[in-house]
Formats: structure tokens, sequence, C-alpha cells
């Protein structure tokens, strides 16, 4: 494993490996949700808060976001670099990646236009 991440409703947990893999877990039930090779090696994985997306980076510069529970991409794109790791909002509209090149900021407006969240 390179890397590993869990949601906020300890629900769901993430792991990346060198080889390319991106493997989310749902200990709800117990079981795998879905497998997705990207190729590199997976150096970053976050979930929003709200845990229904999840951004994943490789060191072939992949860039994934997407949804917990069906794995279906809601986009794929590649980065300026080999990514080195990520961050994201609460909502996971702003999108941090720090490469070999440098920082990068992606925003995704989806994400953005939910309803506010009440704490």
């Amino acid at each position: 494993m390179t890397c590993v991440s869990g949601s906020s409703n300890a629900d769901y947990y993430a792991f990346g490996t060198d080889a390319g893999l991106i493997t989310v877990l749902d200990l709800s039930i117990d079981f795998k949700l879905w497998d997705k090779n990207i190729g590199g090696s997976i150096n970053g994985l976050e979930f929003n808060g709200d845990a229904k997306y999840l951004v994943a980076g490789s060191s072939n510069r992949k860039l994934v976001l997407a949804n917990v529970e069906s794995g279906e991409e809601f986009w794929r794109t590649s980065a300026f670099g080999e990514i080195n790791d990520l961050s994201t909002s609460y909502r996971g509209q702003n999108i941090i990646v720090g490469t070999n090149s440098g920082l990068a900021l992606y925003y995704e407006n989806q994400l953005d236009n939910q309803a506010p969240m009440v704490a």
C-alpha cells in the first residue's frame, strides 16, 4: 500500500498501491465496493466531507474523481506533473494537488452546488 484514507462517516475506507490500484471498502457491510486501476503509483486519496466522492492521484499524472459507492468516474484528467499528494475542501469542490512540478488547484462546480451543511 502506498496511501490510505478514511471517510468522515467511518464506513468508507480506501487504499492505493504502487501498481496503480485503488480499492474502496464499505465496513458497514464488510464488503469491498470496487477496485480501479489508474496506473502509476497511487500517491494521494481523499474523500469529500460527506463521503460521496473520492479523489485519487498517481505518479503517472492521472487525477480521478469517482463516486464512492459505484466507482463511476465523475472525471479523469492529467496533471502537469507526477502527483505526490492531494487534499480537498470539505465539499470536495476545491482539490489541491502537489506534483513534482508544483501545486495545482482544481475546481469542480458540481460539488460546490450542494445544499448548505449544518454543523
